[in-house]
């Protein structure tokens, strides 16, 4: 089995400065934030729900839409989330032509195809990372609207079966599921088993348009067992990922993979086999975000106290947040820790 090779960088004393911004993918791939399902339905990926009240839909016209105007307002330092919900809606009007776009609650979009299809479009994500970087609104922006016009529901071509090759394995947590199954239905089920806590291993496929979520039907159709869907999951990780790193001189660290895949890291078990002799007593770790993986020692006060203030603020404002809960690996599996 390929293993990840780990590279310690050490000339960044804390790694808590590099949380500031979301990392980039060093495989010269843009990842799909949007979840490809087959059975014709798309979803952002959704880290908070918000009523619309009594608001009615707002139906977006794109006739007068203009590229360089619409990346001079979005790079306005001053644009709000209602502002930029309405702009993104614009952009995506214009690319989806004789669609019906409209705006139906906080960074909730509803989009009605040309062909009767529809599609469910949340913005929590993307404007969790534009509201922080003005300058590459446009490219978080069109980043996030590629994913979509990808999915074989907007472009009405029928859903194909995923490369067994390509099936991998993340980590989201209990609302994440919930939130997915409350869009999609028993029809869409996700394939996932419980990990720790609140936290459950999601299976998904690395493609070229982006990351989608293996389906059940996908799983029975391929005639993969439950239990023989981990083992080939991380053998494709391993293939695809063949370099980490460890940032950090302590007392807290952080593994960085290709700011996709950093949680699938808590399951390579060699890894923290590896990895716990580097600090003070038991290894405590925390997923708060998709593209952050941190640890320390239990018997360092100084690193637990940086690791719980990390994973707080990480986790009340940044995009793709996962989980507050603290884990320690013990016998060969994940444990809470408190």
């Amino acid at each position: 089995m390929n293993r990840p090779k780990v590279r310690k960088v050490l000339e960044c004393a804390s790694p808590l400065a590099p949380l500031t911004t979301p990392l980039r993918d060093k495989r010269a791939r843009q990842r799909n934030p949007c979840l490809a399902l087959a059975g014709g339905a798309a979803f952002a990926v959704v880290l908070a729900l918000a009523s619309f009240g009594c608001k009615r839909a707002e139906t977006i016209d794109a006739s007068q839409y203009s590229a360089a105007d619409w990346e001079a307002r979005l790079e306005n330092p001053s644009l709000n989330e209602q502002e930029f919900t309405k702009l993104y809606a614009q952009a995506l009007a214009a690319e989806l032509k004789n669609s019906k776009v409209q705006i139906t609650g906080e960074r909730h979009l509803s989009v009605t195809l040309a062909d009767g299809g529809s599609v469910q479009v949340f913005l929590d994500n993307a404007w969790a990372e534009a509201s922080k970087d003005p300058a590459h609104r446009p490219e978080i922006c069109r980043r996030y609207m590629a994913g979509l016009l990808a999915t074989s529901t907007v472009t009405g071509e029928a859903p194909k079966l995923p490369d067994t090759n390509s099936i991998v394995a993340v980590v989201r947590d209990r609302l994440f599921l919930q939130q997915f199954s409350r869009y999609n239905g028993t029809t869409n089920a996700l394939v996932s088993e419980p990990l720790v806590a609140d936290l459950h291993i999601v299976f998904a496929c690395d493609t070229s348009q982006g990351i989608s979520y293996l389906l059940e039907h996908q799983r029975q159709a391929l005639g993969l067992s439950a239990a023989a869907l981990r083992p080939l999951a991380m053998d494709n990780f391993h293939r695809i990922m063949p370099q980490i790193e460890i940032v950090g001189t302590g007392p807290l660290f952080m593994l960085k993979a290709d700011g996709n895949y950093e949680s699938s890291l808590l399951l390579a078990d060699k890894l923290w086999t590896d990895t716990a002799s580097s600090v003070q007593g038991e290894l405590v770790a925390a997923v708060p975000a998709r593209d952050v993986l941190l640890f320390t020692g239990a018997s360092s006060a100084e690193g637990v106290k940086q690791l719980r203030e990390a994973v707080d603020r990480i986790h009340s404002g940044g995009p793709h947040v996962i989980s507050k809960t603290l884990l320690v690996p013990r016998n060969g599996k994940w444990e809470q820790w408190k």
